[in-house]
Parts: C-alpha cells; sequence; structure tokens
C-alpha cells in the first residue's frame, strides 16, 4: 500500500504474513531486460535499515502490482554496485 505520511513522503506500508506493519520509502527504480523494479528501504526504528526489491507486474484486469522479486546474480550484482549497497552506504 502507497500513500504519503505526516512527514509529507511518499511511503509503502508492506504487511507481512503476522499483520506485522513495517513503512519503506522509495530508494530507486529501473528495468531491467524489460522488467520494471522498485528498491524501498526501511526506516523502522531498532531493526536497522532493510532493503526489499519488489518488482512490478499486471494483473489479469491490467493493474499494476508489485511482489517480491526473484533475484538472480545479475540483478543482485546491479542493486550491490549501482545503488551503492557493496560499499556499505545501506546495509
Amino acid at each position: 500500500m502507497f500513500g504519503i505520511n505526516d512527514r509529507n513522503e511518499l511511503m509503502a506500508t508492506i504487511i507481512d504474513g503476522e499483520g506485522n506493519r513495517t513503512e519503506y520509502f522509495p530508494y530507486a527504480a529501473f528495468a531491467l531486460e524489460g522488467v520494471e523494479y522498485l528498491v524501498l528501504r526501511s526506516s523502522e526504528p531498532g531493526i536497522g535499515e532493510e532493503v526489499l526489491v519488489l518488482e512490478s507486474q499486471e494483473d489479469a484486469q491490467g493493474q499494476r502490482m508489485f511482489s517480491l522479486a526473484q533475484t538472480t546474480p545479475k540483478l543482485q550484482e546491479l542493486i550491490l554496485q549501482g545503488l551503492g549497497l557493496s560499499y556499505g552506504l545501506i546495509q
């Protein structure tokens, strides 16, 4: 679920299978081999920063939806190097 928080920032709320809610903020968006990806990072205090990579897909009605991306070595390398993750800028 995407929305605007009280600080007027774009954010996504991810709800896990147990009903826990975590806020994530967009970090990057890119396309690789015709597939669009969205990189989100968490801001949850106390758990450290977590990075999620979502893959854009269309449902049967043509609506865009996002799901966790299946990482491949090429995608992982692109994210690590291209976004500075391999340099410890984000953990």
